[in-house]
């Protein structure tokens, strides 16, 4: 299910009108299909770009508010069926009980279910880390070549975590721009990478579920490519987060908390 497989993508005819005359050319547009996505008794039904679905599940667990750590995965099956794929994981047993309580959640959007769940309080961000705008401005240069799915399709938001002690740099790609993190979210998980060692860098506006996930994560600071809103920067306030927004080529305009970004020599 990797991005090497192209499973994101499907051809189209389609017709291109231009001044200079019209054409039947093939197009790639972005595979858009159904999951459910099940979690022991729990199932949340979604749409999304059929990839990475392993990373989906460790990330939308980690963002529901089933497990705090990868560990508590026993183990996750993918299985494609006629209409999309199922994807089931199994627990561990101090997770199937501390679940238990918990009725069956069911929506197209993830975002929607995350919130209402049980124990989704987001605690003050640490202080670091510390960053140069030298770091959002490469993280800028650098997304488009690394969003291999939205060259093909022009129809994907990419998610990219820059580890400043490593230099190295993760991306997932989805329609769904809560997905890319949820997928992000859960290779960094299977990785053991420590939030608190770099940023996040983002394709699509500043919105509030986008936050929220970055924040229950641990991640301090979240740059993106278009604007916040104020229930964003409220939250980005209230919890301790760095929000940096308009992050194109050189520039780039912080909300909050702008002591994580080492400016003074700009």
């Amino acid at each position: 299910m990797g991005q090497g497989s192209r499973a994101y993508m499907t051809n189209v005819s389609a017709l291109r009108i231009a001044r200079d005359g019209s054409s039947l050319r093939d197009e790639a547009i972005a595979a858009e299909v159904p999951v459910v996505v099940r979690f022991g008794n729990e199932a949340i039904s979604l749409t999304c770009t059929p990839c990475d679905l392993e990373d989906l599940a460790f990330g939308l667990s980690f963002s529901s508010g089933f497990i705090e750590r990868a560990e508590e995965v026993r183990a996750v099956s993918v299985c494609e069926e006629a209409d999309g794929f199922v994807v089931s994981i199994e627990p561990g047993c101090e997770v199937r009980r501390a679940i238990s309580g918990v009725s069956a959640s069911t929506s197209p959007c993830p975002a929607v279910v995350a919130p209402a769940l049980p124990g989704f309080d987001v605690g003050l961000l640490p202080e670091g880390p510390h960053i140069a705008p030298e770091d959002v401005w490469k993280a800028s240069d650098e997304l488009f070549a690394l969003q291999g799915m939205h060259q093909d399709t022009g129809a994907t938001h990419a998610a990219m975590f820059v580890d400043c002690a490593t230099g190295r740099r993760f991306v997932r790609e989805d329609i769904g721009r809560h997905i890319a993190i949820d997928k992000l979210i859960g290779s960094l998980l299977r990785e053991g990478v420590d939030p608190s060692s770099g940023f996040m860098f983002l394709s699509s506006r500043c919105a509030l579920d986008l936050a929220i996930r970055c924040a229950r994560f641990g991640i301090a600071i979240v740059a993106t490519i278009s604007a916040p809103t104020s229930a964003v920067v409220e939250f980005g306030e209230r919890v301790n987060m760095t929000l940096a927004a308009f992050a194109r080529k050189d520039r780039f305009t912080v909300y909050t908390h702008p002591e994580r970004i080492d400016w003074a020599g700009c």
